[in-house]
């Protein structure tokens, strides 16, 4: 089991449809005969899960050609794309 100081903390912004469908994942897992996970347990299993996969994911060009950088500013578009790229790499 991993120590608390094993964890890294950071601050992570969600939009409200997000944190409503992981609060929903989290109920129906209780539902279904386990726990009520909290949200950034589901996150991290989410990340680990994709890490220790052999999804290949295409990086190449992600960004807005409107934006250099995202410091500061809405990062909509390149969320997109990465959502976009990770469909791809699942649907292989």
């Amino acid at each position: 089991m991993s120590n608390k100081e094993d964890f890294e903390r950071l601050s992570l912004t969600l939009p409200q449809e997000i944190n409503d469908w992981l609060y929903r994942f989290s109920v129906e897992v209780k539902r279904s005969g386990g726990y009520r996970i909290p949200k950034t347990l589901i996150i991290r299993a989410f990340i680990r899960a994709f890490m220790e996969s052999d999804l290949e994911l295409d990086l190449e060009g992600i960004k807005d050609p409107q934006v250099k950088g995202l410091r500061g500013v809405d990062s909509k578009a390149v969320e997109d794309l990465l959502v976009q790229r990770l469909k791809a790499a699942i649907r292989k």
